[in-house]
């Protein structure tokens, strides 16, 4: 057996967090490619994960818990797989540490696969592949509940600040100040940024209260109910079309009033992990990473989405989609193409050139 992941798909990875709580429990959601022999898996997968570090003599974590030093882990998990691709929540029967992301900035998922699943068959997959964004906004959310924070965080003196500060960052130095004491040592006005427990942001403040008298303000509005794991959002006029890769759904909004967001209709037609949405006119383009299509949706009204044509040349793993006049553009990381389509008639798209 000769397995192959895809180095692009393998760093496809997603962040959920486990309830409200800053310090909750993190789960890193992982998509990936599989191929045998150079034909793309179906059926179910066997695997391994561990996250190590750059030359894999830490282990991190791994989904046992009995990884060491890098070494395959005791027992694997089963995850399907469909013409080759999977997505599995890691960390979600044991959570990844936040504090993993903290104390390293080189955090590497180590896989292994195997088709049966029996001891010895499985096959460590290289490179391990570099975790970026998702794992490091994993530890920002724990930062809140640290008692300091890490180097990267501290000021201009070396001093890290403690929960409950500020940074306040003006003409003559930075400093962590907590309460009310925003001044710079010099006695001029610190300009502050303060998030509260709301969610609120003042930024730039003349006096005790940040937030009360911040140059800038911003609070939150209304928020989408029903959403799992949105990807991709495109707006236009009073309404907004997100695509779910944890439904794999379109779902449309009405924004038309910031404070109540009301959905309207949805649909998940040729939908199992979207990645990416555009939008104009009376129309909807979607691409997805497992049906490998792109999809358009009649969308005229808000109400009764209708599917209409899609098409999968050249798509292997999309992207993103942008469209412009009469075509569609569309980026794939396993074919490594642009690819345009002619959606001039939207029963009936027409693969043109790419590159």
């Amino acid at each position: 057996m000769k397995s192959t992941s895809f180095p692009v798909l393998t760093l496809a990875l997603g962040l959920a967090f486990s309830g409200q709580s800053l310090a909750a429990p993190g789960i890193l959601n992982h998509q990936g490619r599989i191929a045998v022999s150079g034909v793309n898996f179906n059926g179910t997968g066997h695997f391994k994960f561990a996250l190590v570090d750059t030359t894999a003599s830490t282990s991190f974590w791994s989904n046992d818990d009995t990884s060491t030093a890098g070494s395959e882990p005791t027992a694997g998990i089963t995850v399907p797989v469909v013409n080759g691709h999977y997505a599995v929540a890691l960390g979600e029967s044991n959570a990844i540490p936040a504090s993993i992301f903290v104390d390293n900035d080189d955090v590497r998922l180590r896989i292994w696969f195997s088709e049966t699943g029996t001891g010895g068959s499985f096959e460590l997959l290289s490179p391990d592949r570099r975790i970026t964004s998702a794992g490091y906004a994993l530890s920002s959310a724990a930062l809140a509940t640290d008692a300091t924070l890490p180097l990267s965080l501290m000021d201009a003196t070396g001093a890290a600040g403690a929960l409950g500060q500020v940074l306040a960052i003006g003409g003559s130095g930075i400093e962590w100040r907590g309460g009310s004491t925003l001044d710079n040592p010099d006695g001029t006005i610190a300009d502050v940024v303060r998030i509260d427990a709301d969610g609120r942001v003042g930024i730039g403040a003349d006096g005790p209260d940040p937030l009360a008298s911040a140059a800038l303000f911003l609070e939150p509005r209304g928020n989408a109910p029903g959403l799992s794991d949105p990807r991709s959002v495109a707006v236009q006029g009073d309404f907004a079309y997100v695509v779910d890769a944890g439904t794999n759904l379109l779902q449309v909004f009405d924004v038309s009033d910031p404070d109540n967001i009301v959905p309207r209709d949805s649909d998940g037609t040729n939908m199992n992990v979207p990645t990416s949405i555009a939008v104009q006119g009376n129309f909807a383009y979607v691409v997805d990473s497992l049906t490998d299509l792109l999809q358009v949706f009649d969308i005229s009204d808000p109400d009764n989405i209708v599917p209409r044509d899609s098409d999968g040349t050249n798509i292997s793993f999309p992207r993103s989609v942008a469209v412009q006049g009469n075509f569609a553009y569309v980026v794939d990381s396993i074919t490594q193409l642009l690819q345009v389509f002619d959606i001039s008639d939207p029963d009936n798209i027409v693969p043109r050139d790419s590159d």
